[in-house]
């Protein structure tokens, strides 16, 4: 058997054996969700916030889907590293805003630190439960949540 032919194969079954373990890690977390909710660590965040998902769910093209425009008023529950949430915030202009909030401490901070970096004025990023809004009534034209629907 030829070097090639041996990484080949090495390659396959590693692959295959990643994915299995992958799907029974995620049916072991899952099982215990059901029982014990938490949000998912903010560790996970470059997970979720990957190539391809953007491939699937480009950020431009869900804002356009959402009928995002001009000085409209946004709330982003979960917004992870912001992906979403700066497209949306290019959307809304100078004279909309868009209130990205989340429930654990480093996701606030990491994005809080880049919508500073990238001067988006019309960004205001909290720390806050999606069951406890701060916000009034009808305050918001738009709701935006990716990916998080299934987390509250």
């Amino acid at each position: 058997m030829s070097v090639f032919r041996f990484a080949l194969s090495f390659i396959k079954w590693f692959l295959i054996v990643l994915i299995a373990y992958f799907i029974f890690a995620m049916t072991v977390v899952r099982l215990f969700r059901h029982f014990y909710q938490f949000p998912i660590p903010s560790f996970f965040t470059p997970l979720i916030d990957n190539p391809i998902r953007r491939r699937i769910q480009p950020p431009k093209v869900i804002a356009e889907w959402m009928g995002v425009g001009q000085g409209m008023s946004i709330l982003e529950i979960g917004p992870g590293r912001g992906t979403f949430t700066f497209e949306v915030a290019k959307k809304v202009g100078a004279e909309g805003h868009v209130y990205a909030i989340d429930i654990q401490e480093p996701v606030v901070t990491a994005l809080g630190e880049k919508v500073e970096k990238m001067g988006a004025d019309n960004v205001s990023v909290r720390q806050t439960s999606a069951y406890e809004l701060p916000f009034p009534h009808e305050m918001f034209d738009r709701v935006l949540m990716i990916t998080v629907l299934g987390e509250i």
